[in-house]
């Protein structure tokens, strides 16, 4: 029987920089979510409490299959090489976060998004080489991230319009060739009734003389 020899500090730290990374992407994106959850989704959108347990999985598979690369007897040219895309892929995936929830930025996320199903492929592909079990560790990381961006690009066509959140009332005031409007919307009509001041309640007494 052949024993695993496990090196513990590595194999942690392999597992720490993953899991920290998705762990401050998730921090920063908290208030944001909120957001997230009022939009409309496209059909196969799971439930919000799948993406962080799917995540956790995939940054500890990503953890284990770094570890495998960095103990294994390659060139220490090639290893770093690898190592390098894959900290690269780690780096886009914490922005895309930020760039997606935080900024609203869908149209430009999901361009970021296929850049970094790119890096995750070139991931796998440098890792099979040194480690064949580490590149396909990674493999449920790039099926994900196609997902992802199939989930990416349908809210951001489902959602070009402007997206008022729900509350009870909410007034906002908006500047339409040099003339101001009241934008008001209320939940219990689900309408929006605009209402035009100054100068148009001048025009109208003008037009009434």
């Amino acid at each position: 029987m052949i024993l695993l020899k496990i090196d513990l500090k590595k194999l942690l730290v392999a597992l720490a920089v993953p899991l920290a990374v998705g762990g401050l992407s998730a921090l920063l994106s908290r208030v944001a979510t909120e957001r997230f959850d009022s939009l409309e989704k496209p059909p196969l959108a799971p439930p919000s409490w799948v993406f962080p347990v799917v995540w956790t999985v995939l940054f500890v598979l990503m953890g284990i299959a770094s570890y495998l690369v960095a103990v294994e007897k390659a060139e220490e040219k090639q290893k770093k090489a690898a190592l390098t895309v894959y900290g690269i892929q780690l780096a886009f995936n914490f922005a895309w976060t930020l760039i997606f929830f935080n900024a609203g930025a869908y149209l430009f996320a999901f361009v970021w998004l296929i850049i970094l199903w790119l890096l995750i492929i070139t991931t796998v592909y440098l890792f099979s080489k040194i480690r064949f079990a580490a590149g396909l560790l990674l493999v449920p990381y790039a099926l994900w991230v196609a997902f992802a961006g199939y989930l990416n690009f349908s809210i951001y066509l489902l959602n070009r319009t402007t997206h008022f959140p729900k509350t009870k009332n909410i007034s906002a005031r908006l500047l339409f060739r040099g003339r101001c409007f009241t934008v008001y919307e209320q939940e219990e009509h689900s309408k929006i009734f605009v209402s035009a001041v100054e100068p148009y309640i001048g025009e109208a007494r003008d037009a009434s003389v």
